[in-house]
């Protein structure tokens, strides 16, 4: 049985979705380079499923404990915290 507090201790919610990787997408790390980026991305809003993906990931880890966003931020998400 998992520990609270541990990195295996998942939510309610992260159970009704187990996904925890992020839609792949090779045009990503292109559009995040460019300057206009945000500006883009605020204009293209619902339409844009990337940044629609990431919102709404980022949204169901906000009920997980530390070191769960920890293990999918730095592990699945390749980003380093």
């Amino acid at each position: 049985m998992p520990q609270r507090g541990s990195e295996m201790f998942i939510s309610a919610i992260g159970h009704l979705d187990g996904r925890i990787d992020l839609y792949k997408s090779e045009t990503l790390t292109k559009e995040i380079g460019e300057p206009d980026f945000w500006q883009k991305n605020i204009q293209l809003g619902i339409g844009h499923r990337v940044l629609m993906d990431l919102c709404m990931m980022a949204s169901k880890l906000a009920y997980e404990n530390a070191k769960v966003v920890q293990n999918v931020v730095n592990i699945h998400w390749k980003v380093m915290l």
